[in-house]
């Protein structure tokens, strides 16, 4: 059972998550009825359904044609694909599903920056009260170090985000963030870990000439591998 509720659970937070992708950077309601973000008409209750809906609307719009983020359906699939990879792993515990919303908040926290190069205040300080919550009903680390965590994030990208191009301080508040998730003993290692891939991934794109020497990127996927890899024990 506890298998299906996960499988359950990630379906419907991958909608849930795509609705937030979808309004919270462009400052819309969040809990009006799902409209096309093109041409504004309303979305059939077929099209909502997790990852049948995408195939039942053909992925574009009824009224305008417009095809629908490919990212929709990647989340609708991938994170009830993450949530029976955890459950596996964690050996049938509940935790999995704690640890599928922590995948869905980064998986969030991406995509909104890899579209609109921007990690939103919303995003970051609901991810530290939830990280302080946790902690002070003995949910991942102890509180004080949760606390000692959150400062030594913000503290270790705040220089960086001062002489970086495109690092700005969204990303130094999802350091926080980090911080306060996996606590102060695991933060330099998680951050260290992101800021590696960040530069190998920058050095990849020069090469190749995708971007030029002053061309932004996108810092939070790359500090979502860092934690990803040690908030869910790879390293």
């Amino acid at each position: 059972m506890l298998l299906v509720a996960v499988v359950l659970g990630g379906l419907l937070l991958g909608a849930c998550l795509n609705l937030l992708i979808d309004r919270l950077p462009r400052r819309q309601a969040l809990f009006e009825w799902p409209t096309c973000a093109a041409c504004g008409a309303g979305r059939t209750t077929l099209s909502l359904l997790p990852v049948a809906g995408w195939f039942f609307a053909r992925g574009r719009c009824r009224t305008c044609g417009v095809r629908y983020p490919l990212r929709a359906l990647i989340i609708e699939l991938g994170l009830p694909l993450a949530g029976v990879a955890l459950w596996y792993r964690s050996g049938g515990q509940a935790h999995a599903l704690l640890q599928l919303v922590f995948a869905g908040y980064f998986a969030a926290i991406v995509a909104i920056d890899l579209e609109h190069r921007l990690v939103l205040n919303r995003m970051t300080a609901a991810g530290l009260l939830a990280a302080f919550a946790l902690a002070a009903v003995g949910l991942g680390p102890s509180l004080p170090e949760a606390f000692a965590g959150a400062v030594i994030g913000f503290l270790f990208l705040w220089i960086p985000s001062l002489l970086l191009p495109g690092m700005g301080m969204g990303d130094v508040k999802l350091a926080a963030v980090i911080g306060a998730m996996v606590g102060a003993s695991d933060v330099l290692t998680a951050l260290t870990l992101g800021v590696i891939a960040g530069g190998i991934a920058a050095a990849l794109l020069l090469v190749s000439r995708r971007v030029g020497r002053r061309g932004s990127l996108a810092y939070a996927p790359y500090l979502v591998v860092g934690v990803a890899l040690v908030l869910f024990g790879v390293v």
